[in-house]
């Protein structure tokens, strides 16, 4: 049997478009899966730095008033533990940046 003339690699070509089209579709993955875990990632630290500032209690405060409704934090506490977990995030994640609620309200 012939094979008709002028047909000659056009099954090369359509094997070389899909191999495009597939080599482009990991590459999208890829960057999708890398937002993802980064955003993920961020947020972890946020909620760890969360957790770890409202521990950071404000006893002079306790002891002398005893406690209310709010629970009062000590400032420079929350700052130190927000930002020893943003150096600690950041090992992971280059260009983190954690910011405690109060801070993002005083004018810069």
């Amino acid at each position: 049997m012939r094979r008709p003339r002028g047909e000659e690699g056009s099954i090369t070509i359509l094997v070389i478009g899909f191999a495009v089209i597939l080599l482009l579709l990991v590459a999208v993955i890829v960057d999708v899966s890398v937002v993802v875990l980064a955003r993920r990632g961020s947020s972890s630290a946020a909620d760890g730095a969360a957790v770890a500032a409202a521990q950071q209690l404000d006893l002079g405060v306790v002891y002398d008033k005893g406690l209310t409704n709010a629970i009062p934090l000590s400032e420079e506490l929350v700052d130190s533990v927000v930002a020893q977990y943003e150096s600690d995030a950041a090992q992971g994640q280059p260009g983190i940046h954690l910011v405690p609620v109060w801070m993002q309200r005083r004018p810069r």
